[in-house]
């Protein structure tokens, strides 16, 4: 075996350190050496210097993943803390012609969401556009629900998807939930 550079030892450090000599390889290892200068890279295989390199990669490696530790129920600036904000999209087109009327809405909302979020929520008038089970391009006046809380109200939100599609012969409500920062 020959010595390359201080703490390297065997037939890649020789080959690393001594570029122009070729230790006994396959040919797809030769076809390798070939396509890269040895006398160009670092002598990164030395025992040493991987050491050196995982012991760096494991700190990055740490930092990094501290960083993101923050990210968890804690990362809310103070005064705030951390819930949930979940939005339903209604479409208002009724299958087989007509729209829901304001009124049908308001009743869906006095029966529905009131008795499931006496606390609040908000509701808004938006433009909707979807391709529907057919592969058809649908465009509707749609309302958007808005609702802040602890989480965990997936029984609560399914139950008001489910009684709008059968109330008024809906496809699907769409539900979108994501992590927030809020206070009341």
């Amino acid at each position: 075996m020959a010595n390359g550079p201080k703490g390297c030892v065997g037939k890649q450090a020789a080959s690393i350190a001594q570029p122009n000599r070729r230790p006994e390889s396959t040919p797809s290892q030769r076809q390798w050496l070939d396509l890269i200068k040895l006398s160009n890279l670092p002598s990164m295989l030395c025992a040493n210097t991987i050491a050196v390199w995982l012991r760096a990669f494991t700190s990055v490696a740490a930092l990094a993943l501290a960083g993101c530790a923050g990210l968890g129920s804690n990362a809310c600036a103070p005064g705030l803390q951390r819930m949930v904000q979940a939005q339903l999209f209604f479409g208002r087109n009724i299958a087989g012609g007509g729209m829901v009327s304001d009124a049908e809405w308001r009743r869906f909302l006095d029966e529905e969401i009131s008795p499931r979020y006496p606390g609040g929520f908000s509701v808004a008038d938006i433009d909707g556009q979807y391709r529907n089970a057919g592969g058809g391009i649908v465009r509707e006046r749609s309302k958007q629900l808005l609702v802040v809380g602890p989480g965990g109200d997936e029984t609560k939100l399914n139950a008001i998807r489910d009684a709008y599609r059968r109330r008024f012969s809906q496809e699907s409500v769409l539900l979108v939930e994501f992590p927030v920062c809020a206070a009341f």
